[in-house]
Order: C-alpha cells, then sequence, then structure tokens
C-alpha cells in the first residue's frame, strides 16, 4: 500500500488532473499525468462500474495497486498521476497489465 502521501485523495486535485493533464491511453489503463511542482509523485486509482462488479473493480484495483508498488522506483517524482482501468483489464494476465503501465510511462516520456 502506498503511504498517504503518495496518494490523490480530493476531488478538486482528480478535476484539475483531467482539465490539464496530459493523456497516454494503453490497452489495458488510461494514464493521465500532470507536473505537481513537490519532491514526490502521487497517484490515484480509477475503475468505473464498466470494468465490472464490485469484486472485479477491487481486483483490478489490487493489480493495478500492485504493479505501481513493484515498480515505483521507475516512477518519476514530480507528478500527479491518475490511472484508469479499461475493460480490457478483467481478462489481462498480471504480466500483459505491468507492461502496458510501463509501456505508457515510456510513452509519455516520464
Amino acid at each position: 500500500m502506498l503511504d498517504r502521501k503518495y496518494r490523490i485523495h480530493q476531488e478538486k486535485q482528480y478535476k484539475k488532473i483531467f482539465a490539464k493533464g496530459k493523456k497516454q491511453v494503453g490497452r489495458y489503463m488510461v494514464l493521465l499525468f500532470l507536473p505537481n511542482h513537490l519532491e514526490w509523485t502521487r497517484i490515484g486509482i480509477i475503475t468505473s462500474k464498466k470494468v465490472g462488479k464490485a469484486h472485479e473493480r477491487n481486483y483490478a484495483k489490487r493489480r493495478l495497486r500492485a504493479i505501481l508498488w513493484e515498480n515505483f522506483s521507475s516512477i518519476p517524482a514530480g507528478y500527479d498521476m491518475v490511472l484508469i482501468a479499461r475493460v480490457s483489464i478483467q481478462s489481462a494476465d498480471y504480466e500483459k497489465i505491468q507492461k502496458d503501465f510501463l509501456h505508457l510511462l515510456k510513452k509519455g516520456r516520464l
């Protein structure tokens, strides 16, 4: 689990990222990011009801959190990021999701 200072909590922070952030679309997720002028990166995860029932959405979030935890050192400091799970994440295996995440970081030049 990420420490509290590394998470996005407030709705206004999400709205700011949606309004001004850059967007990278992958096969299993969408990455939105915006510089935050802090010494650390804050991350938020969103799964809509399109992904599935509550237990399926929670499973998708747990997998995304695990990927973030494993690759936290490769995420650059000073950004606010939002990961939005897509419907296709349900049928994907862990390695494919992780590869998609790293590809999005590279594609966004992060």
